[in-house]
């Protein structure tokens, strides 16, 4: 139904682009963008494409080496966003065309100076890369430690401030939020909420065209710009090993989160740093860490720091490190795993057209002084407009 009514939506933008009634502005990597005739709406429309091929050589310290590829089709998104009735209602609404899942629909309202409340489905204001877009990142794909502790998307509403000190730029954030993830609907869950709240600190000001949101100084910018991020995050009654994601395990408990990051860029240089802490409390308050019937929640710490040098040429040669180190006390549940990743992009233009490819050592401890090693290779063509 949904897939349908998206269909239809894209039906009609090209509809009403082709219509003299409205005013169009076309612009490689901005969409279509349509605004009524008496300015009481305005709709514009995106979509991108992510082509893939992945190879893997698994070595678990034996003779019996592995390997595995595939191409495939990763992301097929289209986007829809803009006003209605007025600038300060906004709307965002992306959707999965390859596997039928709606990720966004939000409606935001700037009912205060700075101030907006959100209302909908969206990305909770957790870990800088999962907030960064799929389109818009460094790499291939996203780091180890957003893997294990990202929070994702949920539905719930959202309270946003953003003011000045001086020069620096204060923003606040604050969810609450289902706490069950993407596109849960169901009733039966035990009853309980998630409660996110986000604080970012920018000493030197914005970045150009909001840099602090997309990887790669693709701006160059002319002065050194800085974003600092915490964040906190609570949910109740928890099902998975990893928040929302992972395995369904055989009891509840209480997720914390705790993230700190860092965006740093300038003159064509940019690094990014992450920093994750998960825990779970029962509902005693204690800190047990696995279900009683084999299965492990997925707590600890990770370690994100990653950077690349963008040349005049639009190519950027980048490294990544990420770790994830279980708490000890899981009973041998979970394995200390290490990433390094080599990576080099073409952008053509900018986030919009590019190709990227990069190249993964992943280690596993499976034994004291043991390791597992794969060998990770990914390609990636990424079109959008």
């Amino acid at each position: 139904m949904m897939k349908n009514l998206l269909l239809g939506l894209g039906a009609a933008v090209i509809t009403l682009s082709a219509s003299a009634q409205n005013q169009i502005t076309d612009k490689y990597g901005k969409g279509i963008t349509i605004l009524g005739k008496d300015s009481t709406f305005l709709l514009k429309a995106n979509t991108r494409i992510q082509c893939r091929y992945d190879y893997q050589r698994k070595d678990n310290n034996s003779s019996d080496v592995q390997e595995f590829d595939r191409a495939y089709v990763r992301r097929t998104r289209i986007k829809f966003g803009g006003w209605a009735f007025s600038p300060k209602v906004k709307y965002k609404i992306e959707h999965d065309l390859l596997n039928g899942v709606t990720y966004d629909a939000v409606i935001k309202y700037n009912f205060w100076k700075n101030v907006e409340i959100w209302a909908g489905q969206t990305k909770l204001p957790g870990n800088r890369e999962r907030v960064i877009s799929s389109q818009k990142l460094q790499f291939v794909d996203r780091s180890l430690l957003n893997t294990v502790f990202t929070l994702d998307r949920d539905a719930g509403i959202q309270l946003r401030n953003k003011h000045k000190i001086g020069n620096m730029v204060v923003r606040e954030m604050f969810a609450i939020s289902q706490g069950e993830g993407l596109n849960d609907k169901k009733l039966d869950h035990p009853f309980g909420h998630e409660y996110t709240g986000r604080v970012e600190f920018l000493p030197f000001g914005n970045f150009t065209s909001k840099g602090d949101y997309f990887a790669s100084d693709l701006k160059r910018e002319k002065s050194q710009k800085l974003a600092i991020g915490l964040t906190y995050d609570y949910n109740q009654n928890v099902m998975f090993s990893r928040k929302v994601k992972g395995d369904i395990l055989a009891s509840r408990r209480n997720f914390i989160n705790f993230h700190a990051d860092f965006m740093y860029k300038y003159s064509g240089f940019s690094l990014m740093g992450e920093y994750a802490n998960a825990d779970v409390v029962n509902a005693a308050g204690k800190y047990v860490r696995h279900d009683g019937a084999g299965g492990f929640f997925e707590v600890g710490e990770g370690v994100n720091l990653q950077g690349g040098y963008l040349f005049s040429n639009n190519v950027e040669l980048s490294g990544r490190y990420s770790t994830y180190i279980p708490f000890s006390n899981t009973n041998g549940g979970l394995s200390r795993q290490n990433q390094y990743t080599i990576g080099v992009s073409k952008y053509v233009v900018g986030h919009y057209l590019k190709v990227q490819s990069d190249v993964t050592l992943a280690e596993t401890m499976v034994g004291s002084g043991k390791w597992e090693n794969d060998l990770i290779y990914r390609l990636q063509f990424e079109l959008a407009f």
